[in-house]
């Protein structure tokens, strides 16, 4: 008996779930068996079987999509809990990172505090240090200047006292004298105050550095603070 070829084909479709691709490659093998001499009961028991395995077949599928369901559900849980423990993890880390830099910022404050109150010390002796030195060179210079003055004024009287005793070769003599005497004075006082220039020149140089040295010490800790 003949096949019904687009019977079998809608029953496959309808009741198997198949779609017309599958039915009709389906339809056609079991035409083909047909022609080659199978006996409708012969292709009745192969949809039979064929009906019995995309039964197991789907069944099969459907026990796979369940375990993958719970597999992917299991897997989702895993997830959530992973990320709520990596939360935890990370707002621990925040919190001790937190810690750290406070108990960081304050140390760094204790440690500049102690290095101006130093710096400070240190620049006040330096400063003492500077006014004692510039008043001891100061006190010498004028020392030395006196002195030198005197010396000359006791040579120059003594000179003159002689010039008025001796005759005119010894007064020229003097005279010379006396030039050379008053050049040698501008010339110990030039040096004089010339030396005296050049340290209060180099005091004031130290002094300016000094400033500029505490200028960015303040700025550096107004910007660290």
């Amino acid at each position: 008996m003949p096949i019904d070829t687009l019977k079998s084909k809608r029953r496959l479709v309808e009741e198997y779930g198949l779609d017309d691709r599958q039915a009709e490659g389906i339809v056609e093998l079991i035409a083909q068996s047909e022609e080659r001499g199978a006996t409708a009961s012969d292709i009745e028991l192969a949809e039979q079987k064929l009906s019995s395995q995309i039964k197991a077949l789907r069944q099969e599928m459907q026990s796979g999509d369940e375990a993958l369901r719970a597999e992917i559900e299991t897997l989702r849980k895993e997830m959530r809990s992973g990320d709520e423990a990596l939360r935890q993890e990370i707002k621990a880390m925040d919190e001790s990172l937190r810690q750290e830099i406070q108990s960081g910022d304050e140390a760094l404050r204790q440690e500049i505090k102690a290095v101006d109150k130093s710096l400070q010390q240190e620049i006040r002796a330096v400063n003492e240090s500077l006014h004692q030195e510039i008043k001891a060179v100061d006190e010498a210079l004028r020392q030395e200047i006196k002195s030198s003055n005197e010396a000359l004024r006791a040579e120059i009287e003594t000179l003159w006292h002689e010039m008025k005793s001796g005759d005119e070769v010894l007064r020229q003599g003097i005279k010379a004298v006396d030039e050379s005497l008053r050049q040698e004075i501008q010339s110990t006082e030039g040096r004089l105050r010339q030396e005296i220039l050049m340290s209060q020149q180099t005091i004031l140089n130290r002094m300016y550095a000094i400033a500029a040295f505490i200028a960015a010490l303040i700025s550096l800790f107004e910007y660290v603070l």
